[in-house]
């Protein structure tokens, strides 16, 4: 996104990363908090639980993957519309990690990577 980001109108002070970078008195908890513990339950939830409901269900794969990874963008309604856009397409490279690999590690560390990379940015620019 920092990359692309500015193309699409998405500003270089995210409002929501701002505040948040901002709010921290303690970044090892922010880094906790964001890198490892949401990735775990957002993972768990959405290419766990749920995907692995609907993969089985007459769903098929490819309805599974566009439903989880829309769920699991509009959670992120802090940002503005670029942002989700680009969390439903993360959504999708993590639904087909999970169907690829068949394992939850696979796009748990992928989300954690993405969310390490985007908070050390937001405490290193903020």
């Amino acid at each position: 996104m920092s990359i692309l980001g500015p193309s699409l109108g998405v500003p270089d002070e995210e409002p929501s990363m701002v505040a948040m970078a901002k709010s921290t008195q303690h970044s090892i908890l922010l880094i906790i908090g964001v890198v490892f513990a949401a990735s775990l339950v957002e993972e768990f939830l959405f290419r766990g639980i749920l995907f692995r409901g609907w993969r089985h269900s007459p769903l098929g794969l490819v309805p599974t993957v566009l439903i989880t990874s829309f769920l699991w963008a509009i959670l992120h309604v802090q940002y503005g519309p670029v942002i989700i856009a680009y969390i439903f397409l993360l959504g999708i490279v993590l639904g087909l990690a999970r169907e690829h690999t068949g394992n939850i590690w696979v796009p748990i560390a992928m989300h954690g990577l993405n969310n390490g990379l985007a908070t050390y940015q937001m405490l290193t620019n903020y």
